[in-house]
């Protein structure tokens, strides 16, 4: 569940709270990233947190430290939020993604194998999250609508291209089609199952008009006197 802005089963770590945009999010899509490099102990990237200036210019970070986000995703399933989901950090390239989008970091990929998918632990809590953001917006977790990676939206918008998240979600995408799918069939199954029960109730009725006739017949010939 999320509440006032937190989703309640993840770690909280409040992120820098200079990175972020005023404009709040409206969590159109998530946008989906790669960390590239392994977090041991829940480590949260240095860039996230950094407070790194230019020389000479205190009120502007450094291009290293221009960097934040709303989730991290960990190999074992953990999950830190550093934002509530009204916030517009800077993690997917400019404001129009920034400001219509969750966006999520995910452990892993590093430069010998960018394309590592998420683990089983990672894929589960991943599906949670998009089961909370459709409860949250009322919208469906859409691979290429409203599930998007850091190189799709730079591609859509006209940023720097990039090759995040180097398709490392796309197996958790296919959970979720797949989990819908599923839901699916039990509605039917569901379906099914009340189409029997009417059946049987419509089987039951017509006994019972059969047997009202057999007995007017028997009243009509005074076999029940």
């Amino acid at each position: 569940m999320i509440v006032d802005g937190w989703v309640d089963w993840a770690a909280r770590v409040h992120g820098h709270p200079a990175k972020k945009y005023s404009e709040p999010n409206s969590g159109e899509w998530i946008t989906c990233h790669s960390v590239v490099g392994d977090l041991p102990g829940h480590a949260i990237p240095a860039r996230f947190m950094s407070d790194e200036r230019e020389p000479g210019n205190p009120n502007r970070f450094t291009a290293h430290a221009q960097a934040s986000t709303m989730f991290i995703l960990y190999k074992d399933g953990h999950l830190i939020q550093q934002y509530p989901v009204t916030a517009s950090t800077w993690t997917s390239g400019g404001r129009e993604a920034n400001t219509r989008s969750w966006a999520i970091e995910a452990e892993g990929g590093l430069a010998s194998n960018p394309g590592e998918p998420l683990t089983p632990a990672a894929e589960a809590t991943f599906v949670r999250l998009c089961r909370e953001w459709e409860a949250h917006t009322g919208r469906t977790a859409r691979p290429g609508l409203t599930l998007l990676q850091h190189k799709d939206v730079a591609a859509e918008f006209g940023y720097a291209p990039t090759a995040c998240a180097s398709d490392r979600y796309a197996h958790a995408w296919s959970l979720l089609e797949e989990t819908e799918m599923a839901e699916a069939e039990q509605l039917e199954l569901e379906a099914l199952r009340k189409r029997r029960e009417l059946a049987a109730l419509a089987a039951d009725l017509n006994r019972y008009a059969e047997m009202l006739d057999v007995f007017d017949y028997a009243e009509g010939k005074g076999y029940l006197r």
